[in-house]
This record gives structure tokens, C-alpha cells and sequence, in this order.
């Protein structure tokens, strides 16, 4: 899991963080992101939290989980081509990739 080195104090109105993080702070995770053997290298993972629902994606698999407490139901849809992933990734996350150029690296059989 990540970890981050920010203290999780709740900020009150008018109270301003202390420090600004600089985008270095950052860099340990990158490298735990990209290094080879990590998850986040190997597959496409995308996630996104609203009050009512869950909905993620994990290589080709998305699993929407509405409501997110109580007792939940869970729908999932496998995605079997690189047209239906990038379809759904719009729809569901609001990320638009090109097939031609920016998901070139994209490989769904590590997925």
C-alpha cells in the first residue's frame, strides 16, 4: 500500500497547510509504481469513489459496487477487446485515450 508522509489533520476554515509538498516528495512512489514487478506496471488500474457508488477498473475487468455501505451489489463487465476498454474508460471515468497513440503501451493480455 502507499503511504503518504502528510499528516491527516483535519484542516479547520481560515487554517492553511503548513508546507506546500513539493512534487518530490513524490518520487518513492513513483518508483514503487513503475518498478517492474509492481501491480500498478502490469495492468491498468483506475478507480473512482462517489458517495453512492465504487467504480473500478482492473485490466479488463470493471466492477461498479453501488451503494457503496450496507449491503451492496456488485456488477461487473469483462472487456475484451482494446475498443470496448477504451469505450468504457470514457464513459465511466471521463478518460479519453486514443487507441493509435496514447494507449500504445496498453497490453491486455497482462490484464
Amino acid at each position: 500500500r502507499l503511504q503518504s508522509d502528510v499528516q491527516d489533520a483535519p484542516l479547520e476554515a481560515g487554517l492553511k497547510p503548513q508546507r506546500a509538498l513539493a512534487l518530490n516528495s513524490f518520487e518513492y512512489i513513483i518508483r514503487i509504481i513503475t518498478h517492474p514487478k509492481s501491480t500498478f506496471s502490469r495492468k491498468m488500474i483506475v478507480c473512482l469513489l462517489s458517495r453512492d457508488a465504487k467504480v473500478s477498473l482492473c485490466g479488463r475487468t470493471l466492477k461498479v459496487t453501488k451503494p457503496r455501505f450496507g449491503s451492496p451489489s456488485v456488477h461487473k463487465v469483462e472487456y475484451n477487446t482494446m475498443e470496448e476498454l477504451l469505450d468504457g474508460m470514457y464513459k465511466q471515468f471521463g478518460i479519453r485515450l486514443d487507441k493509435s497513440t496514447s494507449s500504445s503501451g496498453l497490453d491486455l493480455s497482462k490484464s
